[in-house]
Formats: C-alpha cells, structure tokens, sequence
C-alpha cells in the first residue's frame, strides 16, 4: 500500500505545508499592511494621494482636520477646486510653497513634498503636507528678539555653557 498511497501522502504533506506557508506570509502581509496604515493615520502631517488629475483617492485624519473637510466630502475631488492653489503641483516632485484653503475659505500657505506612489501598478502621487503658519510666527520672533537685541544701547553678550563668547550687540 506505500508504493500505491505514499507518493500521494507526501503530495498531501507538501501541500498542507506550502498552505501553512501561504496563510503566515498572507498574516505577515495583512500585518504590514494594517501597521503601514496605522502609521500614516498617526503621523502628525497631512498625507493626501491624488491620481494624474489630482483627484484625492486617501487622505489621514491630518489631513482632514488641516483642510477641515471629512474624509467622505474629500475623495474623488480634485485637489485644485477648493484645497490648494496652483494647478499640477502634485505632479512636480519636490517640495513647493503652496496657498492652501480650509473648508471654511482660510487660506494659509504651506509647504508640500510630493513623490510618485511606487510599486501598485497606478499613477498615484503622495503629498505630505505641513502648515507653515507655525514656523513663520517662530521665525518672526527669532527675528524680532535680533532685532532688539542688535538695536539695544546696553552691551549684551551671548556665551556658551563652557562660557566661550558666541555672539555679541553693536
């Protein structure tokens, strides 16, 4: 009965083995899948992809509380009609100052990275969006405390914490 029955128990064996090794890589895939999308839906800066037209096809709930617009009210339209100025930037790689708009007219400039989607076969292009308005209040006061200190009638003198000069007023 071996000669008849093993070549088929051995095909039986090799092929619940070859299952088993398919279900843990799909599990490992389904993992790495639901990790990737934690992680964009965690990251503080706005993730939108867009088609060739710019259509958003999936933006992160950043996203939606920058441009104040829910995720059902966002997909399928196009970048350009009420969200951002300047018609094609997605399809520029690189990073662009744009003029953006919340839902409620506001705009606001911010700063965009934008790079092709890899490896699914589509034309797709994520932008990684970050609100400049932030950055530009901190730098208008690093500049006006400058501003101050190099326009003082008293002798201020900037040291390291090994008491070495760094900077000095006029």
């Amino acid at each position: 009965w071996y000669w008849r029955a093993g070549p088929a128990l051995v095909w039986l064996v090799l092929l619940a083995a070859a299952g088993a090794a398919a279900l843990a890589a799909s599990r490992r895939s389904d993992h790495h899948a639901e990790l990737a999308r934690a992680v964009v839906a965690s990251t503080p800066d706005a993730i939108v992809v867009v088609d060739d037209d710019g259509a958003v096809v999936e933006l992160n709930p950043a996203a939606e509380r920058m441009f104040g617009r829910g995720r059902d009210a966002t997909l399928g339209r196009r970048l350009d009609d009420t969200m951002i100025e300047g018609y094609g930037v997605w399809s520029t790689e690189g990073r662009h100052e744009v003029t953006a708009r919340r839902a409620g007219g506001e705009e606001f400039a911010a700063e965009v990275s934008t790079a092709p989607v890899v490896g699914l076969g589509e034309h797709l292009h994520v932008l990684h969006l970050r609100d400049l308005g932030d950055r530009r209040r901190s730098e208008r006061a690093v500049s006006d405390l400058a501003a101050i200190v190099q326009s003082s009638d008293d002798a201020i003198v900037s040291l390291s914490l090994d008491g070495v000069i760094e900077s000095w007023n006029p």
